[in-house]
């Protein structure tokens, strides 16, 4: 079903988008059937050029994919079963023709496959008990913690003085905690589901194995650890405890910047002696909007001296 949204997409209820990025534009812009974009993907509907702002319609087809950290310019179009690869852009007025694959920026065709894993049939009932149980928990467990904590501090003590140096040596102990809980959940709680993540095998959409997944993904790419470690001669201490494979490793100081990036850390190999820029995102899962698998992502080989890796996005 094809339906517009509150905010005026015309989008599919089975369309997955994983972006973060709100478009502006939004009534100008559908989406078709089992169609997935995947993460850090543009499409504002909008551009700003000579001073003025200009709008257009963004069209993507049924069955369509556009890769991780690609962009949709105004006036453009992706056809039924149309692919756009990772790190692509389709500028003004590009249209790719139904069945075809693009690459590039601007993009041009290609003969390589984005999206390798067969989609399934998925109830509508499975989507939606999955985000009411996300809610669920958002509105039980995660939004009440802060208030919790803001009502046990202002009645700990009735001192002024006091209460202000229980809170210092409070905040400390907590953000020390706080820190190395977060190292620890990046470390252990990929290896507790690592056992049920098999290689090669398809898993669908919103269910045991995907949550699995989202939780590896979202706690072993730490913004805070990455920005804590990276940059720094310990950031190739902490990849290597949290699952990346980097063989044969030479210390310069600085071998990975701060917004490096993966979707499982265990299917990450660097070959040995590799330097790596800022903005290197390993994808290591493929995906369609009803299924995915995780598959290994090697840059280089283990007996290579030396290689050397700009901010590229590697799958």
């Amino acid at each position: 079903m094809v339906a517009r949204s509150i905010l005026g997409a015309k989008l599919s209820s089975s369309a997955v988008i994983e972006s973060k990025s709100v478009p502006v534009c939004t009534d100008l812009i559908s989406i078709g059937h089992n169609t997935i974009l995947r993460k850090e993907t543009l499409i504002p509907g909008f551009r700003a050029q000579a001073g003025y702002i200009h709008t257009g319609r963004i069209t993507i087809g049924n069955d369509a994919f556009v890769g991780v950290g690609s962009a949709l310019d105004i006036d453009t179009k992706i056809g039924d079963r149309g692919q756009l690869g990772h790190g692509s852009s389709l500028q003004r007025g590009q249209e790719i023709p139904a069945g075809e694959h693009w690459h590039g920026s601007p993009a041009i065709k290609s003969d390589a496959d984005y999206s390798k894993v067969r989609g399934v049939t998925l109830s509508r009932s499975r989507r939606i008990i999955y985000e009411a149980v996300q809610l669920i928990f958002l509105f039980t467990v995660i939004t009440p913690l802060p208030l919790i904590a803001q009502t046990y501090w202002e009645n700990l003590a009735d001192d002024y003085q006091e209460t202000l140096g229980l809170v210092a040596a409070g905040s400390f102990v907590v953000e020390l905690g706080g820190l190395v809980l977060v190292l620890m959940l990046a470390i252990g709680l990929p290896r507790l589901f690592r056992p049920f993540l098999e290689t090669g095998k398809t898993y669908s959409m919103y269910g045991v194995h995907y949550f699995m997944q989202s939780v590896v993904e979202s706690v072993s790419n730490s913004r805070l650890m990455n920005l804590l470690f990276g940059d720094s001669s310990a950031i190739v201490h902490y990849i290597r405890a949290i699952g990346w494979n980097l063989n044969t490793w030479v210390q310069t100081g600085s071998n990975f910047g701060t917004n490096t990036q993966h979707d499982n850390p265990f299917m990450c190999e660097i070959g040995s002696r590799t330097m790596v820029s800022d903005g290197l995102y390993m994808i290591n899962l493929h995906k369609s909007a009803s299924s995915f698998s995780i598959a290994p992502t090697k840059i280089g080989r283990p007996d290579v001296p030396w290689t050397r890796v700009s901010p590229v996005v590697a799958w």
